[in-house]
């Protein structure tokens, strides 16, 4: 047995191995801390202090051929959130919802009205009483009264609340079933797919003042920060929508194949939160409107707030300015005509047709393909794309029956009526199926015999004048616009087995060299090629096979043919310049920040038509003689001499024994021996040519030439 000396040297042996194995256990686990991962957590550390913001470059605008500003930028004050500096649970909630009133941003109340009792809807709609109006059983009438003793369907209502009313209705909706309450700010963290590590947006377009406050208080909104940066404007909205086009977040699909593969090593060019355009000049130039991504590396305090001095910076730079070839005086006007008569047209349909209220007009220069003036109508306002909107007012806008967000004069596919005769007319001059002399005979209708027995009646291919033109040359025959002779230049006659006519081979390949059926516009996203239809196509798409009357429908713009009006208006420019099809121009320059010109756009040739310049001008003489030699004595008022075509492409279903709506369409060029000026003008369901886009293209020009 140990002595009481020998029990505490023991013991005191025991107490310095213990103390000197904390020690060495201590001095491990700093020597680890310290050497071993020093250099990590230096970095962490470095980090937890750093935050990299993105500086957004400044969007280049849009302006037009006479420096009128389309696109514009305005200063904007945003609130972003940086999502790993911001409280967690409840403190993060109380935060979100005392912004929220300071932002004026509404919340969303869920309410499920099988779940509440008797006494808790009684409560609910009693404080809901003035603050919104219910769903009710009659329109218009508050359902405060009636509800409580009705369980009903759920239903959400929008709601304005103070920072009390909040706190009330968190509190009530903790201890209630069937409640849940949610505000913008939660939302935009909800659908946040973005890392943590970079900020995100959750309100744009704040006031002034409300900027002010929010710095004024920001150690009351850790995580959260004001950012001032610019917004995007439209100054002439509606009018030039379809044109200029507007800019949308970023989808996620976008971001992946435009970035660069993070392997490359370059750096990212757009961010989740990022913006760019998504249709019209702003998506088609994005890349010379958009400029380069900035950063700035700051320090930051322990609730994320910017302390100290800038660490660097990589300042972003601003995107180029562009002029388009767009007259926007010229642009109004021509919508305003268009207008009139949509509107006319609407007035003075037949009862069966069904409502007339959209149509496209296209102003261009011939001698170089460049785009003076293009409406579709209708349209809408483009600013609705760029600023904080209630939900309702852009859903309303996408699910419009009249679909204002299609840009119809380059994504509109319709047939092109008459107007493609001037094709079938070069083209058959061109191949000599037909001389400047050859006549052919119109009785009113062609006879096509019934190919698997003639003892059956012959199928009947009407003229539009039920008498008959009687003999037609090629010019009266665009003078007259004469179905007959152009199913006979098309498709030949019977008597001839059909041999004597173009054939849907040649009439296709000439059809394609004046731009129809092909891709030569403006690059603008959304446009549509139009259709030329094949034998091939015919079989493998309808599963039909290809019979006789698909060359005479073709042959007068008719059967499975389809054309949007920018391309029927390209392929008469071409006609009228003597052959060179322009690709259709709208960018004419690119500004610097200083305002000079860094790159001039010239006219882009896409080829000469393949047909003579001595019949070109036979089918110029036609369309001259329509205007001075036939009924369309509307276009005899033009302030110069024009010349054009007109079209009634019947579409849809019978409305009527052997009646169906037609599309209204003009093509014109002006003046007629020195053409500088071609328009197009469609009105849907419009019906004659001549009554109602003849006269709108008319009083275009006359603007145009007297302004």
């Amino acid at each position: 047995m140990l002595s009481k000396k020998q029990s505490f040297f023991l013991r005191l042996g025991v107490s310095r191995l213990f103390l000197l194995a904390l020690f060495v256990l201590v001095a491990s686990r700093l020597w680890h801390l310290q050497i071993v991962e020093g250099a990590r957590y230096r970095q962490v550390a470095e980090i937890n202090r750093r935050r990299t913001l993105p500086i957004f470059p400044l969007r280049g605008r849009i302006f037009d051929r006479t420096g009128r500003v389309l696109a514009d930028n305005i200063p904007s004050f945003s609130v972003l959130a940086m999502v790993e500096d911001l409280p967690e649970g409840v403190e993060r909630v109380q935060m979100l919802d005392r912004l929220c009133v300071l932002l004026e941003c509404p919340g969303t109340l869920q309410v499920d009205p099988r779940r509440l009792g008797e006494e808790d809807r009684r409560a609910l709609y009693t404080w809901l009483a003035g603050r919104v109006e219910l769903p009710g059983p009659q329109e218009g009438h508050s359902a405060i009264a009636s509800l409580p003793d009705v369980a009903g369907a759920p239903f959400t209502v929008t709601l304005n609340l103070d920072e009390a009313e909040i706190a009330w209705l968190r509190e009530y909706i903790s201890n209630t079933a069937g409640l849940t309450y949610t505000n913008r700010l939660e939302e935009a963290l909800r659908k946040n797919a973005g890392p943590p590590y970079l900020p995100l947006p959750l309100a744009a377009d704040i006031s002034r003042d409300q900027a002010l406050v929010l710095e004024e208080h920001r150690q009351d909104f850790p995580g959260i920060f004001v950012q001032a940066e610019p917004r995007r404007i439209y100054p002439t909205g509606p009018l030039t929508a379809h044109v200029v086009g507007y800019i949308g977040r970023i989808s996620p699909e976008e971001l992946a194949a435009l970035n660069p593969d993070p392997r490359s090593g370059r750096p990212q060019r757009y961010l989740e939160s990022d913006s760019l355009g998504k249709v019209g000049a702003e998506r088609a130039y994005e890349d010379l409107l958009r400029g380069k991504l900035g950063f700035r590396e700051i320090q930051v305090d322990a609730f994320g707030h910017p302390v100290g001095a800038l660490f660097r910076e990589e300042p972003a730079q601003s995107g180029y300015d562009i002029v388009l070839t767009l007259d926007t005086e010229l642009q109004e006007k021509v919508a305003e005509i268009l207008q009139s008569y949509i509107e006319q047209a609407d007035r003075n349909r037949p009862s069966y047709y069904r409502p007339v209220y959209s149509g496209v007009a296209i102003v261009m220069d011939p001698r170089n393909g460049q785009v003076l003036a293009l409406v579709s109508l209708p349209t809408y306002d483009n600013n609705v794309f760029v600023r904080e909107v209630e939900v309702g007012e852009l859903q309303a806008l996408l699910e419009d029956a009249h679909h204002p967000l299609v840009n119809r004069a380059i994504g509109g596919e319709f047939p092109p009526g008459s107007t493609f005769k001037l094709v079938v007319a070069a083209a058959a001059l061109q191949e000599g199926v037909i001389t400047p002399k050859t006549r052919i005979y119109d009785p009113g209708y062609l006879l096509v015999p019934n190919r698997y027995d003639p003892t059956l009646p012959p199928q009947v291919f009407p003229c539009w004048a039920r008498g008959g033109h009687g003999w037609q040359d090629v010019v009266a025959g665009i003078q007259h616009s004469c179905n007959v002779f152009f199913f006979t230049v098309a498709g030949g006659t019977p008597e001839n087995k059909y041999h004597d006519g173009l054939g849907v081979e040649r009439l296709v390949r000439y059809a394609r060299a004046f731009g129809y059926g092909g891709a030569d516009g403006l690059g603008f996203p959304g446009e549509a090629t139009g259709l030329l239809p094949t034998p091939q196509w015919k079989e493998e798409v309808l599963g039909e096979p290809w019979v006789q009357g698909d060359v005479y429908n073709m042959a007068i713009g008719q059967g499975n043919v389809l054309a949007t009006p920018l391309q029927v208006l390209n392929a008469a420019a071409a006609i009228a310049n003597g052959g060179t099809l322009y690709r259709p121009q709208l960018l004419l320059r690119v500004l610097d920040e200083r305002g000079e010109a860094v790159r001039e756009f010239r006219p882009e040739v896409i080829r000469q038509v393949p047909v003579d310049p001595e019949y070109l001008e036979l089918v110029r003489r036609g369309m001259r003689a329509s205007v001075t030699e036939s009924y369309n004595a509307y276009a005899r008022n033009a302030v110069v001499p024009i010349a054009g075509k007109t079209g009634s492409a019947e579409f849809g279903p019978f409305l009527r024994k052997g009646i169906r709506q037609a599309h209204a369409w003009y093509v014109a060029f002006a003046p007629y021996e020195d053409p500088q000026l071609a328009v197009v003008v469609l009105i849907e369901g419009g019906g004659e040519g001549s009554r109602a886009a003849l006269p709108a293209v008319v009083d275009m020009i006359n603007y145009y030439f007297s302004r």
